[in-house]
């Protein structure tokens, strides 16, 4: 079984409530689920959740789009990852983020892809990034995400769950599936409120089911788009 475990929550510090933010007939949330949904490798799709305050609202989302849901500790995500391992028993983990609205099925069965025919420990799109910040996939072996869980106690392995694997090459076999363009420069995800109107301006133009194709494409030929978010760092608070 491949279960996709996302993750989020309500209290993001830098955009609160986004996942329930619209995206122009829906919720960032339900788009995101929606074109993991598409998947034809993923066996099922569940969130991880931070116990936090507000966090029924978003599970009664969550329920009503038929997708099942855990709640953790709210800095400890490697945590929520291994209750929902250590109870659902997947052979194979994709990690995905709720604040990438715009995930790609194609990206993220070519990631699982590469992580069966390689035979590796963790694969991802990553490490290092030819694709845009907004569709990272990342898949491990269940077993050795939940022994991570027992072995992790740096707080970056802990927060952002997969560190703990990339970091200690010597220790884990690791794959990583490269775009044929590299596209690391362009970023589209969501982690700030100006970041929603390019999704928006996306969705309008190709639809919830927009190509990767034509999303870069369109914004390559629109510079301007992404002009009020390029300064910022890929993965700013992982480098914290």
């Amino acid at each position: 079984m491949i279960l996709a475990i996302t993750q989020a929550r309500m209290s993001s510090s830098r955009f609160p409530g986004k996942v329930l933010a619209d995206v122009g007939g829906m919720t960032m949330l339900e788009l995101h689920l929606k074109r993991i949904r598409k998947s034809k490798m993923i066996s099922e799709v569940v969130v991880a959740l931070a116990d936090e305050p507000g966090v029924e609202e978003l599970e009664r989302k969550i329920a009503e789009m038929g997708v099942r849901a855990w709640r953790g500790p709210v800095n400890d995500v490697l945590a929520r990852f291994a209750l929902v391992v250590d109870d659902v028993k997947p052979q194979t983990v994709v990690r995905l983020t709720s604040d990438c609205p715009l995930i790609d099925p194609d990206i993220i069965d070519g990631v699982i892809g590469l992580h069966q025919r390689s035979g590796a420990d963790y694969t991802s799109n990553i490490k290092p990034p030819t694709y845009p910040d907004g569709f990272d996939v990342e898949v491990v072996k269940a077993s050795l995400l939940l022994s991570a869980h027992l072995e992790a106690t740096h707080q970056r392995d802990r927060e952002h769950v997969m560190p703990f694997f990339w970091s200690q090459p010597d220790k884990f076999k690791l794959a990583n599936l490269s775009h044929a363009v590299d596209d690391s420069d362009l970023r589209l995800t969501v982690d700030y409120p100006g970041d929603l109107s390019i999704i928006k301006s996306l969705i309008q133009k190709w639809g919830f089911d927009a190509k990767y194709d034509d999303i870069v494409t369109f914004v390559r030929t629109n510079p301007t788009l992404t002009a009020t978010n390029s300064m910022f760092e890929r993965n700013e608070a992982l480098k914290k």
